[in-house]
């Protein structure tokens, strides 16, 4: 924020993910920084664009108070099957086939983002077994993959505690368990 302050020409900071920062620990400095109290204000002009996918975390503070977040857009899930066939058709790009259009379905009430790493993953797939063509299973298989990625939430790599006990003041940090072999 201090180099956007400072910068002495119009600025657009881009912060992808926001949420990550508004831990409880940091919200504090984040209002104070949104306020305009820890930077000084740029003369030529400062935009902030944050996104989330959570933005249920973002606190209270934040998102209702006039001037810290002048304005938030939603961007719905997929809504209808020709959207969702349109953007399929997009992210698949020349690995397209009218065979996918069956998967369209699974689709609908899923994110943009979600579409696009459907389409990235099934292409990895036909490119690790070294074929040019994307079928319609691993089409499907992708967005079973993706879809138990989603499901799984917090469960996906489980964690164990790191270090003895607490140091500074803080709790130990997790880390992923490795796998486990036979």
């Amino acid at each position: 924020m201090n180099v956007v302050a400072n910068a002495g020409y119009p600025v657009l900071l881009i912060v992808e993910e926001i949420d990550v920062y508004l831990r409880k620990e940091d919200k504090a400095r984040i209002l104070n920084v949104l306020d305009g109290l820890e930077s000084p204000n740029n003369p030529k002009g400062a935009l902030l664009l944050a996104t989330t996918n959570y933005p249920e975390v973002i606190d209270e503070r934040i998102s209702k108070r006039p001037g810290r977040l002048d304005r938030i857009f939603v961007i719905p899930p997929v809504a209808d099957e020709g959207l969702a066939a349109a953007m399929l058709r997009r992210y698949m790009g020349p690995q397209w086939r009218e065979e996918h259009s069956e998967a369209v379905y699974r689709l609908i009430e899923q994110t943009g983002a979600f579409v696009r790493e459907v389409a990235l993953h099934a292409r990895m797939l036909a490119a690790h077994n070294q074929q040019t063509v994307v079928t319609l299973e691993m089409l499907q298989d992708s967005i079973d993959a993706l879809s138990d990625q989603i499901a799984a939430g917090d469960n996906l790599l489980p964690r164990r505690p790191v270090g003895f006990g607490k140091q500074n003041g803080l709790p130990r940090r997790s880390v992923p368990l490795p796998e486990e072999t036979d």
